[in-house]
């Protein structure tokens, strides 16, 4: 039976999926980025990621988005 997460582990697993799959597509692409090869890297069931994020480029939206924001941060700092 799958253990319940409260809401802190489920986006720290969310935060912890978006950084495999960032690292991923700066090395390789889009390509080397699939739902299968994140959860064996993160040590998971495949399916578990699908719990959290429609597919890869829900996931790559996800990225995308962090990427951004990090981004309009720093001209906002600078």
């Amino acid at each position: 039976m799958a253990k319940n997460l409260t809401q802190d582990e489920i986006e720290t697993f969310k935060a912890r999926l978006c950084a495999v799959a960032e690292r991923r597509f700066a090395e390789g692409g889009v390509a080397s980025v699939s739902m299968r090869q994140l959860a064996e890297e993160m040590g998971c069931s495949p399916m578990t990621p699908y719990r959290y994020f429609k597919d890869k480029e829900d996931i790559l939206a996800a990225v995308r988005t962090a990427a951004f924001d990090r981004f309009a941060a720093a001209l906002e700092a600078a």
